[in-house]
């Protein structure tokens, strides 16, 4: 008896941003790898900040020009609301 389909797969490389959708990925013993990897930290504050305390970043989109490593991360491409990166 089949209990779900897969119907779509997506990697969110930082917090609270959009992420991108994958045809494939792997998954490791640490889940997908660079998925999350990536976060914004208030830095007058301190602290990471998400979608609920800075709402505009949910208006951004990461995604990764290569593949990330099974451990670690590289860089994010972001872009911004007016297209611009």
């Amino acid at each position: 008896m089949p209990q779900g389909t897969v119907s779509a797969l997506y990697r969110y490389p930082v917090k609270s941003m959009a992420g991108e959708q994958l045809e494939a990925l792997e998954l490791g013993p640490k889940g997908v790898p660079g998925d999350r990897a990536w976060a914004v930290r208030d830095e007058e504050r301190g602290g990471i900040r998400g979608g609920k305390r800075v709402p505009e970043l949910m208006r951004c989109s990461a995604r990764y020009i290569d593949a990330p490593p099974p451990e670690g991360s590289i860089p994010a491409e972001i872009t911004l609301p007016d297209g611009s990166r």
